[in-house]
């Protein structure tokens, strides 16, 4: 572990980042996906999406386009989804360390439904992360609910504290903590969130090709603890394999491939260890369309 790197502390909303990724990126069950990206020598980066979910038959389509300007240390971005929802968020870098974004999301056709709008400063460096979001709904008059928090770590160890202000109200809504340890190649983040729900994530990079990671929750108001356990192998620069498993014997499995440089193809599944025989498995098709060029750095603004 000596030649293990510390990582500056993360924000507290991305505690256990590294194991939920894990955990979560790679599987698309019940879905078949389609990824399209695009980019520009002017900094701008457009992608298409499309979901298919096999068991209701719905789809949905996504077209994003972002624009980044180091100099000024501007991003803007905006989503348009074919249900009519659009989300724009609009970002500053300050200094180094700080950032200020503002979001907003709302509908174009449905009136009812509630348009948002969010403030977020945040500031980090090697021993600090803070951050406080105010968010505004019109169901609630645009009253802001105050989310803060701010976490210092020395060492690789970290405690953290987040809580949530309801303005409206004028009450206190949450309250909640963070311990742990955090660094390039282990990681280990425990959160208490009211002191009711009680959730903990490991990350363990064994080796270049190798990455685990480990989850548990439990709560107070029921006697049904949640406990997973993922790896990712990769097998090459190409291929990746992915695994997990949890306490209620759901097997899930992933396999990425990249065919040829900017075409990546996933296929995943979801299978059912308590009713094998009874079914209910799911699977999952993603496919990739990316800008490949030989020159990266020469034709494309990062």
């Amino acid at each position: 572990m000596s030649s293990n790197v510390i990582l500056p502390p993360p924000f507290y909303d991305d505690l256990g980042k590294s194991a939920k990724d894990l955990f979560s990126k790679g599987y698309n069950y019940d879905t078949v996906k389609l990824n399209v990206t695009t980019k520009v020598p002017t900094g701008a980066k457009f992608e298409f999406g499309g979901t298919s979910y096999i068991d209701s038959g719905k789809v949905l389509g996504t077209f994003q386009a972002t624009h980044r300007t180091p100099k000024y240390g501007i991003n803007n971005t905006s989503r348009w989804e074919t249900n009519n929802m659009m989300r724009n968020e609009t970002s500053c870098d300050l200094l180094k360390g700080a950032k200020f974004s503002i979001e907003n999301t709302y509908s174009l056709i449905q009136t009812s439904y509630d348009k948002t709008w969010k403030l977020r400063a945040q500031y980090g460096n090697n021993y600090l992360a803070l951050r406080t979001d105010a968010d505004f709904k019109t169901s609630t008059g645009y009253t802001p609910l105050i989310s803060s928090s701010g976490i210092l770590q020395y060492g690789g160890y970290f405690l953290g504290l987040q809580s949530k202000f309801d303005t409206k109200d004028s009450k206190l809504k949450s309250l909640n903590m963070g311990v742990g340890y955090n660094s390039k190649e282990f990681a280990i983040h425990g959160k208490m969130s009211d002191q009711e729900l009680y959730n903990c994530h490991i990350y363990h990079q064994v080796n270049p090709f190798l990455e685990t990671g480990v989850e548990f929750s439990c709560s107070k108001e029921n006697n049904d603890p949640k406990f997973g356990i993922c790896c990712k192998y990769t097998w090459d620069r190409d291929t990746a394999v992915r695994a997990k498993v949890n306490n209620s014997s759901q097997i899930g499995l992933s396999f990425a491939h990249k065919l040829r440089d900017g075409i990546t193809i996933t296929l995943s599944a979801l299978i059912n260890g308590k009713n094998f025989n009874q079914g209910g498995h799911k699977i999952g098709l993603g496919i990739e369309f990316e800008p490949y060029c030989s020159h990266a750095s020469s034709c494309f603004v990062k």
